[in-house]
């Protein structure tokens, strides 16, 4: 669970770009990989706005009472393109464009 500092403030966290994850596999406890989101904008602009002000994120705006980590957003986009293929690896995973992000939250938000 990366921090809001991490994941928005730190740049080379913000420019290797983001995922949409899946569930948890059992035998390794890490989450699968799910999509790849093209319009990192939507996703940094969603994150500081559920991350809490006057904390460890200085680029965050949300209320200072919110939890420093585990962002979670509902997320809606059309796949532009499928991957290589590669099992476990970011290029294998489709890619998502026309991104839309809404219903999230910080620590646990709603939907996956």
């Amino acid at each position: 669970r990366h921090t809001f500092h991490c994941m928005f403030d730190v740049p080379i966290c913000e420019q290797s770009g983001y995922m949409v994850l899946g569930g948890k596999e059992e035998r390794s406890g890490e989450h699968c990989l799910g999509f790849r989101l093209n319009e990192t904008d939507t996703v940094v602009a969603a994150g500081r706005a559920a991350g809490p002000s006057g904390g460890g994120c200085t680029t965050c705006t949300g209320g200072p009472s919110l939890p420093d980590r585990g962002f979670r957003a509902t997320v809606r986009g059309v796949v532009s393109d499928l991957g290589d293929g590669g099992s476990g690896t970011v290029g294998g995973t489709p890619l998502l464009s026309d991104v839309e992000i809404g219903g999230g939250g910080g620590g646990g938000g709603t939907g996956p």
